[in-house]
């Protein structure tokens, strides 16, 4: 789809407005990780859903490989269509962040990608509630220190799937080579 830059519109725009209100700065989401706007899609396998929202690029290596797009607005409580975050289909979940991040020597694992950007250059988001073993791979292959900061509220709020979640990872980090180490302490 067409997507125009959140510098680029004008400052009463529902998504500027909308992410001003939440403490962001929208020009800073467009320098920094070029946050747009979706403004038409003419693409038959994008649904019409992510028209309006605030989209934010996934890069590896400087590529484009997916994005993911925002509503400009927050639900009723208790409303759950449409979902508050858009994926394009058939794409491979990747975090999000990774090329600014990779700049760290730590770097801090967020469930969302606003929470991400609240950790600052170095915070990534696995774009949900639940960690894969790719996601994993990808994360354990940068880093050696990696801090977990998912949302209370989410799936990782019983002590029984964060240690899921967490094992998995400390699988990962044990089963590499020597010389490369990591710790969930």
């Amino acid at each position: 789809g067409e997507c125009v830059l959140l510098s680029d519109l004008e400052p009463q725009h529902q998504a500027r407005l909308y992410l001003a209100a939440r403490g962001y700065d929208p020009d800073y989401l467009a320098r920094h990780h070029q946050a747009s706007v979706m403004i038409s899609n003419q693409d038959p396998k994008v649904s019409r859903m992510a028209v309006g929202r605030i989209v934010f690029p996934f890069y590896i290596k400087g590529v484009e490989v997916m994005w993911q797009a925002r509503l400009a607005y927050d639900l009723e409580k208790g409303q759950k269509f449409p979902p508050k975050w858009y994926f394009p289909p058939n794409t491979r979940k990747v975090p999000w962040n990774l090329d600014l991040a990779a700049q760290y020597k730590a770097a801090v694992v967020c469930e969302g990608i606003l929470s991400a950007v609240n950790m600052g250059p170095a915070g990534i988001s696995v774009g949900g509630k639940s960690l894969t073993y790719e996601t994993i791979k990808n994360i354990a292959e940068r880093w050696r220190c990696i801090v977990v900061a998912f949302d209370r509220s989410g799936s990782m709020g019983s002590a029984g799937q964060w240690d899921a979640a967490t094992a998995g990872l400390s699988t990962f980090l044990e089963a590499q080579p020597a010389g490369v180490s990591g710790s969930l302490a």
